[in-house]
């Protein structure tokens, strides 16, 4: 467990607060507002503010980040996968 004293329904609480503030922001993927919002939310619950933001960097890093470092990996893996035919090149 990170924090002992922030129970697993807090925590999913909290995220799903910043999740749906950082959807109200209508930035790209909720940046900023989703982190803000979750590193109040946690340090509002007794996390010291240096552990919530490791957290809340992790937690990014891991539902957006890491989606788009998946995606890029597989739009290169179709591109090199697909035959671009030329003008005038008829198969």
């Amino acid at each position: 467990m990170l924090w002992p004293a922030i129970e697993p329904s807090i925590a999913m609480h909290s995220f799903l607060v910043a999740t749906l503030a950082g959807a109200a922001s209508l930035l790209p993927g909720g940046l900023g507002a989703m982190e803000l919002t979750l590193l109040a939310l946690l340090a509002a619950h007794g996390m010291p503010t240096s552990l919530a933001t490791a957290a809340v960097l992790a937690i990014r890093a891991m539902t957006l980040w890491f989606g788009i470092f998946l995606g890029l990996i597989s739009l290169n893996w179709i591109q090199a996968s697909t035959k671009v035919q030329e003008p005038g090149d008829f198969a």
